[in-house]
Parts: C-alpha cells; sequence; structure tokens
C-alpha cells in the first residue's frame, strides 16, 4: 500500500514537472504576442504621424491608412491571443506547484488536454528543452515545507524580475518625457519659422497616442504595485517557515494570494529573464546561505 503511495506522489511530480515547463513555454509565447502587440502599436502610431505629417500622394494616404488599418486589426488579435495564452500557462503553473510539492495527482484526461492545449510545437521544444533539474532549489520532501519553499522561490523571482522590468519602463517614460519637453523648448525660439513650429506642434499632438496606448507610466505603478504585495506575501511565508507549526491549509492561503498577484501581471520576456536571470539566482543563493 505504501509503495503504491509513493509510485503515485512519484508519478505527480513527474507530471508537476513537466507541466511546469510546459507553462513556461506557453508563457514565452504569451510574452512574444503581448510585445509584438505594444510594437505594432507604435508602429501603427507612427504610420498616423506620415499621413498627418507628410505631403503624400492620395494613393499613397489610401495604401498607408490601409496598413495602419491591418495592424489595429492585428493589434487586437494579439492581444486577446496573448491573454489567452498567459491564462492557460498560469492555470497550468498553478496546477504543476500542486503536483510536484504536495503530490496532488492530475487525471489522465486533464493531463492529455493540457498536452492538446500545449500544442505540438511546444511538445516538441519540450523533447529537446526539457526543464533544468536544479529549477526548484528546494530538497524538502512532498508536504507543506516543499510548498512553501516553492512558493517563496518563485516570489522572489517573479518580484525581481517584475522590479527590473519596472525600472526598464521607468528609464523609457523618463527619456520620453525629456524628448518630450526639448521638442517643445524648441517651439518659442525666434528662430524657427512658423510653418516649422506648427509641424513640431502637430507632430507632438499625433504622438501623443502613442504614447498613451503603450502605457508605460500605468505599467509602471502595476509593477510597482505588484512587487510590493508579492514581498508582503514572501515575508509572510517566510514568517510561517519560522513558526514551526507548517499545515498544507496554511501554506495553500499564502499561495492563493500569491497566484491572485500574477493573475495581474505580465508576461516576462525571455530575453529579459535569460539576461537578469544568473543575477537573481546569485541573489537567492545569498538569501539562502
Amino acid at each position: 500500500m505504501e509503495q503504491d503511495i509513493n509510485k503515485e506522489i512519484i508519478s505527480a511530480q513527474k507530471q508537476g514537472e513537466e507541466l511546469n515547463q510546459l507553462s513556461r513555454l506557453l508563457f514565452d509565447r504569451a510574452s512574444q504576442r503581448w510585445y509584438f502587440a505594444m510594437g505594432l502599436e507604435v508602429v501603427s502610431g507612427g504610420l498616423g504621424i506620415v499621413i498627418g505629417t507628410m505631403l503624400l500622394s492620395d494613393k499613397w494616404r489610401t495604401i498607408v491608412a490601409a496598413a495602419a488599418f491591418v495592424f489595429l486589426a492585428l493589434i487586437y488579435y494579439l492581444k486577446i491571443r496573448s491573454n489567452y495564452l498567459y491564462s492557460t500557462a498560469e492555470t497550468m503553473r498553478r496546477q504543476s506547484v500542486l503536483a510536484e510539492a504536495i503530490g496532488w495527482p492530475i487525471s489522465a484526461t486533464q493531463f492529455s488536454d493540457w498536452r492538446l492545449k500545449a500544442g505540438k510545437e511546444l511538445l516538441n521544444k519540450f523533447k529537446v528543452s526539457p526543464r533544468d533539474e536544479d529549477y526548484y532549489m528546494t530538497k524538502c520532501d512532498v508536504g507543506a515545507e516543499r510548498l512553501l519553499e516553492m512558493t517563496i522561490e518563485s516570489c522572489f523571482y517573479t518580484r525581481h524580475l517584475y522590479e527590473k522590468i519596472r525600472k526598464l519602463a521607468s528609464t523609457i517614460l523618463i527619456v520620453t518625457i525629456i524628448a518630450w519637453i526639448l521638442a517643445l523648448s524648441v517651439i518659442p525660439f525666434d528662430d524657427i519659422s512658423n510653418v516649422t513650429r506648427l509641424r513640431v506642434v502637430y507632430l507632438l499632438y499625433l504622438a501623443l497616442p502613442i504614447i498613451l496606448s503603450a502605457d508605460i507610466l500605468g505599467w509602471t505603478i502595476k509593477l510597482g504595485t505588484l512587487s510590493r504585495s508579492i514581498k508582503e506575501i514572501e515575508q509572510d511565508l517566510e514568517r510561517l517557515s519560522k513558526s514551526g507549526d507548517l499545515d498544507i491549509p496554511q501554506v495553500m492561503r499564502l499561495v492563493s494570494e500569491y497566484n491572485c498577484q500574477l493573475v495581474g501581471g505580465i508576461p516576462i520576456p525571455k530575453v529579459l529573464f535569460r539576461l537578469w536571470h544568473n543575477e537573481i539566482r546569485e541573489l537567492w543563493e545569498k538569501r539562502m546561505a
């Protein structure tokens, strides 16, 4: 009987590891769609500036306007698709954690459905890029403590990644504001012709929707709020670990709070994750030393 239970736990953990890696690949795909949509928003806004400021023939105006319409439709589709992929990946991640940390089995029907949603391309990627064996540093056996340590580590990485993206977004925002101010400061100069002055004002007016659609300020504020909330959850988990009185319901409450924060998060580009991974891992190892 005990051997059967152990086999079920090991099987659940293997399922959890596979599902976790599939969710990461799905997060990457969601990220690609999300940031590509943002890039197209900028391009679409640029086309609006071209139509408004350059002397184009009616034929070229029609072509550029049609291209802008196609871009807008594509942006709408990409955002919807990205949200769906992110939501699916996040659900897969949550289920993988429960399977891997506390041995909750995933039914054969549900697991096959996750594979179906991942698709053939991601399944092939998974075969050649399985998850690193030391993805989670915890060595605890299946149970509340393992779930707690896995969640603390996840909080730590997510918080640091969000903070770095927030700082990057803040830098872009500051540069944009400075460029805007410099452009405005040119307008009062006497040696600037009225035509040039009018074009600068018109250019700034047309560029405003691009800045607003990118919502850099909104995401800077939101990422800061998410980072603080995740830090509080991480601290609560740490206090719970030191209490010496762990059970699954206590840990699950904080895990659920963490999951709620991630629902409102953003896909993290793979290139940025790789760029900052070693630095954050070094900080994590120092924290655990």
